[in-house]
């Protein structure tokens, strides 16, 4: 898996991933799914001497949704130029797939001198029929809803999706004839929707809305590749498509280095040097005081500090950040506090901060004291947990199960979390007082937490119980 990397564009975190070297070539995803689903192509790319580099769209994947109330292909095309801004390229070579694609056909209209060739694979050219028809019902509002419902829902329209088109309408006339994607595979579908929410909504009505016959006179030369099984072949041969060359393959792999070779004959400039990636935050870094790094509980993320930032900021300057496996990042965890604290370390002297105060909650607080020294306090916003079976019931398996169990298991353990310390624990004993307002969307945003972290809520429960003896008696 390609790691993340941040960039800060017009006041917005957009996460972006590259591999490789060389002269620079954009992939844009398809909706709702993020950069993650580009990784065959990014090696590919990459073995054919490129750069490639893969941002997620405003508003999906780790990206920040763009603020604008009507939301339009354009708009979409004028954020990535912003963000090849941001990152330092000049010219580069330009592919999408489905909604990346209609963003790249705009983008090669609107900004022509920054593209060396443009590789459209599934490009929609919608008739108002269509348009009306999925504006409807194929995307409707994803809310978090009180039962955790909305979990049993996204499983069941991923497997939808996978077998029919347009997947809200599952009839024989749309039965795609294909094999169910694996759970993996549908995991990580549904995982790019839930990191999107209810912003997916404003990119496919944007999608729909495209009209590419109003942007390909002027997008230069381009060419259509895509797979032969894909849902939007039969575009290609409509009126606003039809004079593009296109070739269809039968095997991803075969497509992967077609594309690459493409983007290879007519390379653009060479990529800047990459920025190694770094952990994701949340907060300031200005001010004059001593810095203070919020380090989240186990299973949680920088998310459950946003609510506060301010508050801690009225202080000085004070971030949270993802702990490895956590939230927005996607490396493994290790298996020591101390192991966990080294990297924790590494990522804050990254960001320029030498001396400041590292304050945890629960097993943060642990990481918190695996770091001091001479340079580095630690403070306990919430100490470890006590419970004796932490490590052996303090987290679930949430390994993709072929019905999406593992979805609603998160919810539920969200849930409890809220009204039980430990959650597992469910007697009076264990309540939390006074009982707190279980809000939907709190609940689905902590149950998305969980399901991130997935393996690393394992492992940071087990040094938890473990560990948190040792350091604080020590400190």
């Amino acid at each position: 898996m390609m790691p993340p990397r941040f960039a800060r564009v017009g006041g917005r975190h957009v996460c972006w991933r590259a591999q490789g070297a060389g002269p620079a070539c954009l992939l844009l995803h398809g909706s709702p799914q993020s950069s993650r689903a580009l990784a065959g192509l990014g090696a590919a790319v990459a073995a054919a001497g490129l750069c490639a580099i893969m941002p997620d769209t405003p508003g999906a994947g780790h990206s920040d949704a763009l603020p604008a109330e009507h939301l339009n292909i354009a708009d979409l095309a004028d954020a990535l130029a912003d963000f090849a801004d941001a990152i330092g390229l000049g010219r580069f070579a330009l592919y999408g797939t489905h909604t990346g694609a209609a963003i790249a056909c705009a983008f090669a209209a609107r900004h022509p001198g920054r593209i060396t060739s443009l590789v459209l694979d599934g490009l929609a050219a919608w008739t108002d029929a269509e348009r009306e028809n999925y504006r409807q019902d194929y995307a409707p509002p994803f809310l978090p809803r009180w039962d955790g419902s909305l979990m049993t829902w996204l499983w069941s329209r991923m497997e939808a999706q996978s077998l029919f088109f347009p997947w809200h309408q599952p009839t024989g006339k749309t039965w795609r004839n294909v094999d169910l994607s694996p759970p993996w595979h549908l995991h990580r579908n549904a995982m790019d929707m839930l990191d999107s929410g209810d912003a997916y909504r404003p990119i496919y009505h944007a999608s729909l809305a495209f009209d590419p016959a109003a942007f390909l006179p002027h997008a230069g030369p381009a060419q259509i590749l895509s797979l032969a099984s894909d849902v939007l072949r039969p575009h290609a041969a409509r009126p606003a498509l039809a004079h593009l060359p296109a070739t269809f393959f039968e095997q991803p792999a075969k497509l992967w280095d077609a594309v690459a070779s493409a983007l290879a004959k007519n390379p653009g400039d060479a990529a800047p040097p990459l920025p190694a990636p770094t952990m994701f935050w949340r907060g300031t870094l200005t001010g004059a005081t001593k810095p203070m790094v919020l380090l989240h509980a186990a299973g949680a993320s920088s998310r459950a500090f946003a609510p506060k930032l301010a508050e801690f900021a009225a202080n000085g300057p004070v971030i949270a950040v993802d702990l490895p496996g956590h939230g927005f990042d996607e490396s493994e965890m290790p298996s020591t506090a101390q192991a966990v604290a080294a990297i924790v370390k590494a990522q804050c002297h990254a960001l320029g901060l030498d001396h400041f105060t590292a304050a945890g909650d629960r097993f943060g607080a642990v990481i918190a004291a695996a770091m001091t020294d001479a340079k580095i306090s630690a403070k306990i916003l919430a100490p470890p947990a006590t419970a004796p079976d932490l490590a052996g019931r303090g987290a679930l398996d949430l390994t993709p199960a072929w019905d999406g169990t593992h979805l609603t298991r998160a919810w539920r353990a969200a849930w409890r979390q809220a009204l039980f310390d430990p959650w597992y624990d469910t007697t009076t004993a264990a309540a939390r007082t006074p009982p707190p307002a279980l809000d939907p969307a709190t609940i689905h945003a902590a149950a998305l937490d969980l399901l991130r972290a997935g393996p690393a809520w394992i492992t940071a429960n087990q040094i938890e119980a473990k560990e948190s003896s040792y350091f604080f008696e020590k400190k």
